[in-house]
């Protein structure tokens, strides 16, 4: 107790150090709490479901014209329950389609939005997640819906779901079957509610058979000690068994299935280099904290050594002095635990803005363990080499003016701090170029002021009812002033489906992106003709017209002008578009060919124009829709928004990069200012000799500014190595990629070195123009 005493003591007379100790700490912990928690949060993925090592997605690899094309975990509807009925190893499987986000639900004038899942009857079984009331095997029966226990709660309260009618776009009503218990954030089949499979053709219109609709998730849940090596070998004779699998392969396109651990889904996102990335900040900012607080206690030795040697003299031991300077730092580390908590529920909603994750989904009881660990790691860093040089300090020292100031020490400290802040600086000017890149990039096609609506809000959302639908409503809406066209499509540019190429003898080539829309769709979206042009009336139809991409015209290998000549089983090409994107740029594939088949009218997406996409004009168009359809939820979209969402990982990564740049810079300056005061300090009689001799201010100054420029210098050279590594690690997630030149490292450096050199002048200003006269009237 008396070494936590003296503990006390020794921070009460030392406020001022004490409270940078504590910002610098503080900083520490905040981001390397929330950076570490958000890479355990993504580590402990899909690590919910029961027996999960037992759980496995069925992956399909795919071969074209005998090139590899990689793999994807969408495959068709029936290939899980074909395994169910062909493997004894085989628990349970189930068929899930899980690509849909938040859609609205109404409980009479209430709305709710939910993310729903569509699965079959053996979901629950299969994914390994509890049923807490009702009989799971009615979730194969049309219309019928489970919802979790979170979702209940919000929309029913402490009242029976079971039997109530949920009503999906205030024009489908479900009914409320069971609930389920709640599916934490990080898990790849969370959903507040999940939908009969049974209406995935009638009401969505996915197709679920063997002859297409690859657009689903197969799970398997094997039994235990099943091996699925075994299944791996034999599971191409179920394709073979369903369908003419070897002609298939015949004509070039080959798909292998397999199944892959379910964990592994997460990881196939790019997630993992973003973690790497993640960790790597964290880790440099705790250790940049942590030495910080190292070089303001190691710059206190001289005036702390004589208390020390005092504590000797009256019988404290070496391990008594070691325990006192821990007790001290332990005090510390915990006013800075209460600030970084403080700082964190005050921040609570711009930090989960910045993390993109809920504050309660990483500081889950399983994940304490990660924050434990950081705190435990600020503790032992910042608390052991000082302690460890204080303790030593001989009883001797009493007597004698203490000339050792570890100077070795703290310029090795400070060597780190500027390794860190420069690798952070350059790797954040690597981030903001690629999300510039990113965000600026010339599209092919013009997406400001374009906006878009899905009319399968609409009541009859198929058919001969929706085409009429969306024909009036198009005209209604191009008598806005504001609306300079409008067209009908499938999808949305960068959410097309795909189809697979053939050559006039039916062998596949490639797989293109595949698209069916409307005459005006090409000069609504301000796409680009390299030759030929755009449909005609009379061509659109099943058996009329396509427009292909550059990149198309490429991949079918033709040299001449592709114009009147037949894709097979598509029809004739009467223009080919400049390559556009039709894939993020992040995780997929940019400038893809693409395949444009023309029709009278489509009905899933309606497409506008506008002059400019202000809030008068958006809610006008709102409104219209509120007259025209009282009953339907048809929510209007900006595209660029749409858009801008696929590149929120970059965006979240670069602002993240931000906030720890900032929070180093401010770490790193306040142990420079230390470090320069301390010195200036210690060589004050040199420098007023000097100035007896003749030197100016800034002959005083640059001394100064060399000395940090001498420790600088090499830091950034090795930082500039370090962020080329990571920033090389970042751009592999991309298809486009912004340079790593001269631009990004001697800029980057410039400044870093700039801003440092800028500090130590600032802070060496006031001694260096003293009078030395009054340095040799105080000696």
């Amino acid at each position: 107790m008396r070494q936590l005493y003296y503990a006390f003591k020794a921070i009460a007379n030392a406020r001022g150090n004490n409270v940078i100790k504590i910002i610098s700490l503080s900083l520490g912990l905040l981001v390397g709490l929330l950076l570490f928690s958000r890479v355990g949060y993504e580590a402990s993925f899909d690590n919910f479901y029961r027996d999960v090592d037992r759980l496995f997605l069925i992956k399909n690899r795919y071969t074209i014209g005998g090139k590899d094309a990689g793999s994807s975990h969408i495959v068709m509807a029936p290939m899980a329950p074909a395994l169910n009925d062909e493997f004894p190893e085989v628990v349970s499987a189930s068929t899930v389609y899980a690509n849909k986000g938040k859609e609205p639900f109404f409980l009479d004038d209430r709305k709710y939005e939910l993310k729903p899942l569509i699965a079959d009857s053996l979901f629950f079984k299969t994914a390994g997640i509890e049923v807490l009331s009702g009989d799971d095997r009615l979730l194969g029966v049309q219309d019928n819906i489970f919802i979790s226990e979170r979702t209940a709660k919000l929309i029913f309260g402490d009242g029976d779901p079971v039997g109530r009618t949920l009503m999906y776009m205030q024009n489908y009503p479900y009914t409320v079957q069971g609930v389920f218990e709640d599916v934490p954030d990080n898990n790849s089949l969370r959903g507040d509610a999940v939908i009969s499979f049974a209406n995935v053709g009638k009401q969505f219109g996915l197709g679920a058979g063997w002859d297409g609709g690859d657009s689903f998730w197969g799970i398997v849940r094997l039994a235990a000690g099943a091996n699925p090596d075994f299944i791996n070998r034999e599971i191409n004779g179920v394709w073979r068994k369903y369908f003419d699998y070897d002609r298939m392969a015949q004509d070039g396109f080959a798909i292998n299935s397999f199944l892959a651990p379910f964990r592994g889904i997460h990881s196939d996102t790019g997630t993992v280099s973003m973690s790497i990335l993640m960790s790597a900040l964290a880790l440099i900012i705790l250790l940049i904290a942590t030495l910080n607080y190292v070089l303001i206690s190691i710059s206190s030795l001289v005036k702390r050594s004589k208390e020390v040697s005092i504590h000797k003299c009256n019988g404290a031991s070496t391990a008594s002095i070691f325990g006192m300077f821990l007790y001290e730092t332990a005090l510390l580390v915990l006013v800075s635990l209460a600030a970084t908590a403080l700082a964190i529920f005050v921040f609570r909603t711009q930090i989960e803005t910045l993390i993109d994750v809920r504050l309660e989904a990483i500081f889950t009881l399983s994940n304490l363990w990660v924050s434990a660990a950081v705190v435990l790691f600020l503790f032992l860093m910042s608390g052991f080499l000082p302690a460890r040089i204080f303790s030593v300090i001989p009883v001797t020292q009493i007597f004698r003016t203490f000339t050792n100031n570890r100077k070795l020490w703290k310029q090795i400290l400070l060597f780190m701090q500027f390794l860190g802040i420069s690798f952070v600086t350059l790797l954040l000017i690597v981030a903001f170029r690629q999300y510039g890149l990113l965000i600026n990039k010339d599209l092919g096609y013009v997406a400001d002021n374009v906006v878009y609506l899905r009319m399968n809000g609409v009541k009859g959302a198929t058919g001969e009812e929706t085409g009429r639908n969306i024909g009036l409503l198009r005209q209604e809406l191009e008598r806005f002033p504001f609306v300079e066209s409008a067209a009908t499509s499938a999808s949305i540019p960068i959410a097309y489906g795909g189809a697979p190429i053939a050559d006039d003898d039916g062998a596949v080539l490639f797989s293109s992106r595949y698209e069916t829309c409307d005459a005006d769709y090409i000069r609504t979206m301000g796409m680009e003709f390299a030759s030929g042009g755009n449909f005609t009336a009379s061509g659109e139809g099943d058996a009329g017209e396509v427009i292909v991409t550059e990149n198309f015209v490429k991949r079918m290998g033709w040299t001449d002008n592709p114009v009147g000549r037949e894709v097979k089983s598509y029809g004739k090409i009467v223009g080919v578009l400049r390559d556009y994107v039709s894939s993020p740029l992040y995780g997929g594939y940019g400038y893809e060919p693409v395949l444009i088949r023309g029709r009278r009218f489509c009905t899933q997406i309606l497409t506008l124009r506008l002059t400019a996409t202000t809030p008068e004009n958006l809610k006008a168009i709102d409104d219209r829709l509120g007259r025209l359809y009282p009953d339907d939820d048809m929510g209007l979209s900006i595209l660029k928004d749409r858009l801008d969402s696929d590149y929120e990982p970059v965006r979240n990564f670069r602002n993240i990069t931000l906030a720890a740049c900032v929070c180093i810079f401010l770490i790193t300056l306040m142990g420079l200012a230390g470090y320069v005061n301390d010195e200036i300090q210690r060589r004050r009689k040199e420098i007023a000799i000097r100035k007896i001799n003749g030197a100016t201010r800034g002959n005083i100054l640059r001394i100064v500014a060399s000395g940090i420029a001498s420790m600088a210098l090499p830091a950034i050279a090795i930082a500039c190595a370090g962020a080329y590594f990571a920033g090389e690690r970042l751009l592999q997630l991309f298809t486009e990629r912004t340079a790593m030149d001269l631009t990004v490292f001697g800029g980057g450096s410039a400044a870093v070195l700039l801003v440092i050199t800028a500090v130590a002048i600032v802070m060496s200003w006031q001694i260096a123009g003293e009078n030395p006269s009054k340095t040799v009237n105080c000696e």
